[in-house]
């Protein structure tokens, strides 16, 4: 948490086979505002990149080193790249090997922005490290860490809500 800004994840929703969370940002002012040095720079004609700096970025880690990272982009900068999107391997994932962060949806409004996230697989066991970070609002490498074998717990208390026959 910043003097201007503060980041979070506010909730851990998990399924049989993977988990949710939400990012959440928060602004004491107009978030244009915050970052007004980021933006008058990339408003220059310096052709440098600085749309990097307006990102909220966030990672996930488990405790056998699998990591993964992505970033939303909440306010745009003039002549700004666009955001990079993750490119999906061919071949079907390793839930041995890989670990899969997506972006599922995000809500911007006045001073705060929602981005909900997947996680693809469960951790076996050891911590899960969330890290965020928005540069640009002066908010740098926050960290949280759960127990990854809370999450596979709640995972096989998880029961469906239907039965297939009503799909």
């Amino acid at each position: 948490m910043a003097e201007q800004a503060a980041l979070f994840i506010t909730h851990i929703t998990v399924y049989p086979v993977g988990f949710g969370f939400r990012l959440l940002a928060l602004t004491r002012d107009d978030p244009e505002k915050v970052c007004r040095s980021v933006l008058e720079t990339s408003g220059s004609s310096s052709g440098d990149d600085t749309s990097a700096d307006l990102r909220l970025t966030y990672e996930v880690e488990f405790s056998d080193a699998r990591r993964a990272d992505g970033c939303s982009t909440w306010i745009s900068a003039p002549g700004a790249s666009g955001q990079r999107m993750p490119v999906r391997p061919l071949l079907s994932p390793d839930p041995e090997r890989d670990l899969i962060l997506s972006a599922v949806s995000s809500v911007s409004q006045a001073r705060e922005y929602r981005q909900d996230c997947w996680v693809w697989p469960l951790p076996a066991s050891g911590s899960v490290r969330f890290r965020c970070g928005w540069l640009a609002a002066g908010v740098l490498g926050q960290q949280v860490e759960i127990d990854g074998v809370s999450v596979r717990g709640a995972a096989e208390r998880a029961r469906p809500l239907w039965s297939r026959e009503g799909v």
